[in-house]
């Protein structure tokens, strides 16, 4: 599924959710609401999983064994016998290329062929894990999660755009008005929405451990800044800025940031 049709769905579905049914699900999509305060909702937006679909591996639980089970050296030889060019990967270390490995062959549809490889090279790890779930359903798993602060306009169906023509599959993680069209006021306590950026932020670390998280922020300096210092230098995620027409990564966040 494309980002751009997952993120339609996604909106139509956001209108079903309440404090009362935190969850809404198509045939295709699955939203879950993650966080409910006056001014500011977390929602994950996910593909769901196909009953039909014989991938069913949980890359969040495949990525963090691959990262423990095997190091750089066993990882470019892992790599080598997928045919796949270790170098090329990218990231700046093992972990990132643990992380890329699994997205490449997941985008070309090789992933059993990755678990058959490890299983026969560690055959005492359990390597095939159920799938990741939202709002109690499987959702297709993805190393990537696009966290959206959409409250100054709306950004979400540009976002889906700019990731579809960068062929990157993600998880959604949108925090937004919980009240259609509304903007932020200055009378409000803005430490809440912080707060509650937190929560949301903590529970999808937890949920997607070891994914990589990308930033596209659509929100008053203020409002940003509050969410920086929550953020810090510990964790790391990519900061996207729009310009022209599209976005531009601008800032990898990382705790080499303050050196």
């Amino acid at each position: 599924m494309r980002n751009q049709q997952l993120a339609h769905d996604g909106l139509t579905l956001i209108s079903q959710i309440n404090a009362r049914q935190p969850a809404a699900a198509s045939d295709t999509t699955i939203v879950q609401l993650l966080h409910d305060t006056p001014q500011l909702n977390a929602y994950l937006i996910a593909e769901r999983q196909a009953a039909a679909d014989i991938d069913h591996a949980n890359l969040v639980q495949l990525f963090q064994k691959v990262d423990q089970h095997f190091n750089d050296s066993e990882l470019a030889d892992l790599a080598f016998q997928l045919n796949v060019d270790y170098q090329d990967l990218g990231g700046s270390g093992k972990r990132d290329r643990a992380r890329e490995l699994i997205t490449y062959v997941q985008r070309r549809v090789r992933l059993p062929e990755l678990i058959n490889l490890v299983t026969a090279l560690r055959p005492k790890v359990k390597w095939q894990d159920k799938p990741q779930q939202a709002g109690g359903r499987d959702i297709v798993s993805h190393l990537d999660v696009a966290v959206i602060i959409d409250v100054a306009r709306p950004t979400f169906l540009d976002v889906a755009r700019y990731l579809d023509d960068q062929e990157r599959a993600v998880n959604f993680v949108l925090l937004k008005h919980p009240q259609p069209n509304a903007l932020l006021s200055a009378e409000n306590n803005w430490d809440n929405l912080v707060r509650a950026f937190a929560q949301a932020m903590n529970n999808t670390k937890h949920t997607f451990s070891g994914a990589r998280l990308h930033f596209f922020l659509s929100a008053p300096g203020a409002l940003i800044f509050g969410l920086g210092c929550i953020w810090g230098t510990v964790d790391e995620a990519t900061v996207y800025h729009y310009e022209k027409g599209t976005y531009y990564p601008v800032i990898t966040v990382s705790r080499e940031l303050r050196m």
